[in-house]
C-alpha cells in the first residue's frame, strides 16, 4: 500500500496490468508512476501473475489503459491482443466486486455491533444523548443493505424492488432458491432413458443443442425458381455503400441503438463498459473489426455465444436456418459478392456454449441458426 485513503475510489480507479515479461510489483508501480505521477498512485499489490493499480483520478487510468494498448505488437493479430485485453478487464472487475462485497459485509458487521452496543447502553444507563449516533449508525446500515440487496436483486433477475417486499433475510435466500428451481436433475436419453448422473445430464444437454446446430444442407441443393422469382434486388448504389469500409460513426450509432443491462457475451462485458468507454475503445475496436474482415474472422470471444437451456420445445423454437441458404438467399436478392463475404465472416467458426445448471459447458460448432443481437461482442441467449 502506498496511500490508504480508499474512502474516495471505485473501481474505475483500478487496473489490472499483466507484463509481458518478469517484472516486480515495484518495478511496475514505477513505470506507472513515470506516466502519472507517482503520487497518484493510491495502492499497489499483486494478484497472481498481474499488478493491481488503484490511481487518484479516472483520467489517470485512462491513460495508462491508452498506454497499455499502444503495445499491439506483443501479440501475434489484434483479435489476440482483443480477446486477452477483455479477459484482463474482467478478471480485474471480478476482484473487485469481490473486494467491495468483502468490505460491505465487514462495515455492516461493525455497524451492526456498534448499534447493538449502542442500545444496551441507551437501556441499562437511561442517557439519551446516543440517539442521534444511533440514528446515523441506522442509516449508514440501512444504505448498505440496500447496496447489497441491489446486487442480489439483479442476481435474481427482478426487474424493480417493488416486484418484492422490502429487503430481508427471506429476500436474500430467495436468491439462492431461484437458482436451486432452475437446476436440473434428469434428462432423458436419445432412446427415451432417464439420466440421473450430472455429468451425463450435461452432455446429453449440449448433444442436444449440439445437434439442433449440425448442418443437414447437402451440396448440389438449389432455391425453389418460384420462390426466387420477383424478388426485389439491391442496387448497385445500395451495394457501393454496403462494400464501404466500417467507420467510426457507424460502430457508435449501433452501439447507441443497443439494449443495456445485458451482458453481450461471453466476456461479460456489458452495454454500458463499450459506452462509458467509447472514447478510449473505438478506434481500436474499429482497427480490430477491419483485420477481422480481412482476415475472414472474429476474435474468438466474439464468436462464442452463451445460450440458455428453455423448457419449451426446443426443436420448434429453435432457429435451424442453414448458412449455405441464406448466402443463396442473398445471392437471390443481387447482394454483391464483397458484401455477402462479410456477413459470411459473421457466422465463420462460430461457437455457442450452453450454460446448464449455473455453469458453462464445452463449446460446440454453430452450423446454422441467425445471430440475434450485436455482432461486435457476441450474441447473448438463445441464438
Amino acid at each position: 500500500m502506498v496511500n490508504g485513503d480508499f474512502a474516495k475510489l471505485t473501481r474505475k480507479h483500478g487496473i489490472k496490468i499483466s507484463a509481458g515479461f518478469a517484472c516486480t510489483v515495484e518495478e511496475i508501480g514505477l513505470a506507472v508512476g513515470e506516466k502519472v505521477g507517482h503520487g497518484s498512485i493510491k495502492s499497489l499489490a499483486r494478484m497472481n501473475s498481474a499488478v493491481v493499480i488503484f490511481l487518484d483520478q479516472v483520467e489517470k487510468v485512462n491513460c495508462v489503459i491508452e498506454t497499455g494498448i499502444t503495445r499491439k505488437g506483443d501479440f501475434s493479430s489484434l483479435r489476440q491482443w482483443w480477446d486477452h485485453g477483455k479477459t484482463e478487464i474482467r478478471l480485474l472487475c471480478q476482484q473487485h466486486t469481490l473486494n467491495v462485497t468483502q468490505d460491505i459485509i465487514r462495515s455492516m458487521k461493525d455497524l451492526e455491533s456498534d448499534i447493538v452496543e449502542l442500545e444496551t447502553i441507551s437501556e441499562t444507563t437511561g442517557y439519551r444523548g446516543y440517539i442521534e449516533i444511533l440514528k446515523e449508525k441506522n442509516v449508514a446500515l440501512a444504505n448498505l443493505l440496500d447496496v447489497k440487496f441491489q446486487g442480489a436483486l439483479v442476481r435474481s433477475q427482478f426487474l424493480n424492488r417493488n416486484e418484492m417486499d422490502a429487503p430481508t433475510r427471506f429476500f436474500f435466500g430467495l436468491e439462492k432458491k431461484n437458482g436451486q428451481r432452475r437446476v436440473i436433475h434428469s434428462l432423458l436419453s436419445g432412446t427415451g432413458q432417464e439420466i440421473t448422473e450430472l455429468s451425463q445430464i450435461r452432455r446429453r444437454a449440449v448433444s442436444f443443442y449440439s445437434t439442433l446446430d449440425t448442418s443437414e444442407y447437402e451440396e448440389g441443393e438449389t432455391l425453389s425458381e418460384g420462390f426466387c422469382n420477383g424478388l426485389p434486388q439491391v442496387s448497385e448504389e445500395a451495394n457501393s455503400q454496403l462494400e464501404g469500409p466500417l467507420t467510426i460513426q457507424e460502430l457508435q450509432t449501433a452501439l447507441q441503438g443497443m439494449q443495456g443491462r445485458w451482458a453481450p457475451g461471453i466476456d461479460g462485458l456489458s452495454v454500458e463498459f463499450y459506452k462509458a468507454y467509447w472514447d478510449v475503445l473505438s478506434h481500436d475496436l474499429l482497427d480490430v473489426f477491419n483485420e477481422s474482415l480481412a482476415s475472414g474472422s472474429m476474435p474468438v470471444s466474439c464468436r462464442r455465444a452463451v445460450i440458455t437451456w428453455q423448457v419449451h420445445d426446443q426443436e420448434k423454437a429453435f432457429d435451424r436456418v442453414e448458412h449455405s441458404f441464406l448466402w443463396k438467399v442473398m445471392e437471390k436478392f443481387g447482394f454483391s459478392a464483397g458484401f455477402i463475404a462479410k456477413i459470411k465472416v459473421l457466422y465463420n467458426k462460430i461457437e455457442s456454449v450452453l450454460k446448464f445448471n449455473g455453469g458453462l459447458c464445452a463449446p460446440f460448432r454453430v452450423c446454422r441458426g441467425v445471430r440475434q443481437g450485436c455482432a461486435q461482442p457476441g450474441q447473448s441467449g438463445s441464438p
